[in-house]
């Protein structure tokens, strides 16, 4: 990992943005040292669950999130511009900047620990800290709701259980898993293609 660029670091740890089925619906064109133009896509033409393209986009939005704490470890900070192309394909030139008050997030070393509902989930709960950041990274005009009470805990582990049932019973839905467990890309196989800078303009 030492040979690679900053940059390159950072994109490395950023691909492990959480993506629907894993879809990972984007691809990094390395401009220069600190700047790259994140090419999104959306599935909905073949994915019956990105309805309007909308998970899609989220999965884009938590990639540049995860962009941005990750810059954090060089000290950097990332100011990012929705380029003018169409709403299926959105791409967003970003900038890195290097920024004496940006210090490393608390978020940095949960990137790579990613737990999914195929997996023990961890039973820990979060730092009065690490709440703090969560809810700090969300934005303005956004607000994170904490589900901590066993009652509420239960019926959110309803609506799941419910919502995986109907994900293996809808025949339309088998299609949509089946293109995904023979042809997606895993999380390793993110690709970096540089080219000239300026090519952007």
């Amino acid at each position: 990992m030492s040979e690679l660029r900053p940059i390159e670091q950072i994109l490395g740890l950023a691909r492990w943005a959480p993506s629907g089925d894993n879809t990972q619906p984007w691809r990094f064109e390395i401009l220069s040292d600190d700047r790259v133009v994140v090419h999104g896509f959306d599935t909905r033409d073949d994915c019956i669950y990105d309805i309007d393209g909308r998970p899609s986009q989220i999965s884009i939005g938590a990639l540049l999130e995860t962009l941005r704490i990750a810059a954090t470890h060089f000290g950097m900070r990332t100011d990012v511009k929705r380029l003018d192309t169409p709403e299926t394909r959105p791409a967003f030139d970003v900038r890195l900047t290097v920024d004496e008050a940006v210090k490393p997030s608390n978020l940095l070393r949960h990137i790579t620990v990613r737990a999914v509902q195929r997996r023990p989930l961890s039973m820990r709960s979060l730092t009065i800290r690490e709440k703090r950041e969560l809810e700090a990274s969300v934005g303005h005009g956004f607000s994170l709701i904490w589900l901590e009470s066993s009652q509420s805990r239960l019926a959110l582990t309803r609506v799941l259980c419910l919502s995986g049932k109907i994900r293996l019973i809808t025949p339309e839905a088998f299609e949509t898993h089946r293109k995904v467990t023979n042809g997606m890309p895993s999380s390793a196989t993110t690709r970096f293609r540089i080219v000239p800078s300026g090519s952007i303009a």
